[in-house]
């Protein structure tokens, strides 16, 4: 299991995704050369249609998937960021048992779904720091400098 979720976060990266849509052009190049030697442009009106619809059209998709993942990273890295609102009662007012008092801890999910915080309700996201309330159950994000 541990290889799948490697391999996974490896499928996830952007450098994997240019190395493959780069193999992509080339194998589609390849094939547009290939179509290019056995066919004469003059003669294009025998079978050959639908091969190069077919072509056109995985080149069309390749190339639009490239574009736009390549535009939505550079949107992401130079584009406006998100930010929260802030919360005046952040961490969230949650009662606290003197038995079961909130602990600080480290999320790691589990199988099923990944839980959301109790204060913005986003998913965490693995190996994120939270306070972990046992007295109701609640998972609540750490602020940043928060010396509790």
């Amino acid at each position: 299991m541990n290889r799948l979720k490697r391999a996974w976060a490896i499928a996830g990266e952007p450098w994997f995704f240019y190395i493959v849509m780069s193999l992509c052009a080339l194998v589609i190049a390849y094939a547009w050369y290939v179509v290019g030697q056995q066919v004469d442009l003059n003669q294009i009106g025998q079978d050959i249609h639908y091969k190069l619809g077919v072509m056109a059209a995985l080149t069309a998709v390749v190339l639009g998937a490239f574009l736009g993942v390549t535009a939505s990273h550079l949107v992401r890295r130079y584009g406006p960021t998100k930010t929260l609102p802030v919360d005046p009662d952040f961490p969230p007012t949650l009662p606290v048992d003197p038995d079961f008092p909130p602990t600080k801890m480290v999320y790691l999910q589990g199988e099923g779904a990944p839980e959301r915080c109790a204060c913005h309700d986003q998913v965490i996201e693995d190996g994120t720091e939270i306070w972990h309330w046992p007295q109701p159950a609640k998972l609540v994000c750490v602020k940043k400098g928060d010396a509790k």
